[in-house]
């Protein structure tokens, strides 16, 4: 199990996060993995969701500005030497980016989508 991040204060966080993704939705896997309890064949993964409506806590035009003022200075601290500093979704931003241009479909494929295009009267 990795160890998590920032001492206690980083353990303290990963286990709330635990309880909320795991606890919550009614899927203790951690626990069972700690205490020895086999999980069986089957996979499981947890996921949860929270929803906040940050207009009733603070100006969303402000949130918006002091988010990305965060996203600046985080991505202006120096990286560990060779390393860049990403931002969640920046890694797959790029990914999807360079695989732009890489959808394969085939002939039948292609020749179907542009009857269907056509049939709107679009040009393909």
């Amino acid at each position: 199990m990795p160890l998590p991040l920032g001492g206690a204060k980083g353990s303290g966080l990963a286990l709330l996060i635990e309880c909320l993704a795991s606890l919550v939705t009614g899927n203790p896997l951690l626990a069972e993995t700690l205490e020895g309890t086999p999980l069986g064949a089957r996979h499981r993964q947890n996921g949860g969701m929270i929803a906040l409506d940050i207009a009733r806590f603070v100006d969303v035009a402000n949130f918006r500005r002091e988010a990305a003022r965060l996203a600046r200075a985080i991505k202006a601290l120096p990286p560990q030497p060779g390393a860049e500093i990403l931002l969640p979704g920046e890694r797959g931003d790029r990914a999807a980016e360079a695989q732009r241009d890489d959808v394969r479909i085939s002939a039948a494929v292609l020749d179907e989508l542009k009857a269907v295009a056509a049939s709107f009267g679009i040009s393909a």
